[in-house]
């Protein structure tokens, strides 16, 4: 299973957010190493460098997937409402260089962070 932590930054007017996350494969392969499962998270968590209204904060995501996701697979985190950045392209950065997308789409009146997963490379299971 692939997994691995991503952050962004933004600035949040709330110090507390709800989150909630959703995948959905955008992409097909015929890759014989990826079994058909219904996929979950196993591990979810979100936090915040500076958990202060009005200031520059570092948001960061932990996920861990239950099965193994195609290359290119869409990942949406939701649920972040309250931020003053506006839509914008966000720069991501992973604990793990290469399983994510350097770059998301932010979506202030929705809340939502949308990047892609990258599994072109064998991960080990954690």
């Amino acid at each position: 299973s692939s997994s691995g932590s991503s952050s962004s930054s933004s600035s949040s007017s709330s110090s507390s957010h709800s989150s909630s996350s959703s995948s959905s494969s955008s992409s097909s392969s015929s890759s014989s190493s990826i079994r058909n499962c219904d996929a979950s998270f196993t591990t979810y968590s979100i936090g915040q460098t500076i958990p202060v209204a009005d200031k520059d904060t570092t948001i960061y995501v932990t996920l861990a997937i239950s099965c193994d996701v195609y290359n290119g697979t869409t990942m949406t985190v939701a649920g972040l409402t309250g931020s003053q950045t506006a839509d914008t392209v966000l720069s991501l950065t992973a604990d793990k260089p290469g399983i994510i997308a350097t770059v998301g789409t932010w979506t202030q009146s929705t809340g939502t962070l949308v990047f892609r997963v990258n599994t072109a490379e064998t991960l080990p299971d954690y």
